[in-house]
């Protein structure tokens, strides 16, 4: 609303009333638990609640310390990757590879070889996602989205397949939906997911084009959140579809 009345405020108010659910979701997660579980049991484990730097996205990280270098068996794929922001001019769409050690632990895969090369290609790929909006018009929102599959891509070719990795963007439409059981009410969240790959928007341009239209009612309707998903699965070259 405050886009509309006032601009200029609006991104500190947001960023406000972002800040303060942030705050309420904290106190509510400290009292959801007794306080003897907080408590230290000599279990190494516990339980970190975490955002991003615009507290668009937030994230619940489940610490092991008990975890050494020895003992350590690797990420485990598949792996899935929200990607923070909502496309807008204020927060646009990124991955904070610096504070974010869910993402940074993506280097994880192979040290040695992505030290140096997969933080480049995240600052890069952050360039492309900024450029991205579903608010722009039709034709722009195509050749930004279609970048950021051929970014990903590209990725996949000189770094992830070589260690038998695929990285996917997925678009995720997430819905919640109401329901009344007596006195109680619950909400449960539905969540469709749609992979995004060059070799299908080249091939089927008319169903990439109305999957585009689907995605701008949803967002102006307000009646569900669109997301994207960096997914990251086993990979085989026998298995391997024609992605160029």
């Amino acid at each position: 609303m405050m886009t509309f009345v006032y601009y200029p405020l609006s991104k500190t108010i947001h960023d406000w009333v972002r800040t303060s659910h942030f705050r309420e979701l904290h106190a509510d997660l400290h009292k959801a638990f007794p306080d003897n579980f907080w408590k230290d049991h000599g279990t190494n484990k516990t339980i970190r609640l975490g955002a991003s730097p615009d507290f668009m996205t937030g994230y619940i990280d489940f610490l092991d310390f008990s975890q050494e270098k020895s003992n350590w068996k690797g990420l485990k794929v598949p792996r899935d990757i929200l990607i923070a922001g909502a496309g807008t001019y204020n927060h646009p769409y990124n991955l904070n590879f610096f504070n974010d050690p869910y993402v940074k632990s993506m280097v994880l895969m192979n040290l040695s070889y992505l030290q140096n090369k997969l933080p480049a290609w995240l600052e890069n790929f952050n360039s492309e996602l900024g450029k991205l909006s579903f608010y722009k018009l039709h034709t722009i929102v195509e050749s930004d989205l279609m970048s950021v599959v051929k970014w990903v891509e590209k990725a996949n070719r000189i770094m992830f397949n070589h260690f038998n990795l695929k990285c996917v963007l997925y678009l995720c439409e997430n819905t919640t939906i109401l329901s009344h059981d007596d006195d109680f009410r619950s909400f449960r969240q539905v969540r469709k997911s749609f992979p995004l790959e060059s070799v299908f928007i080249e091939n089927f341009p008319s169903v990439f084009t109305d999957l585009l239209s689907y995605v701008k009612l949803r967002l102006h309707s307000d009646k569900s959140e669109i997301r994207l998903v960096l997914s990251f699965k086993r990979f085989s070259r026998y298995h391997q579809m024609g992605t160029r």
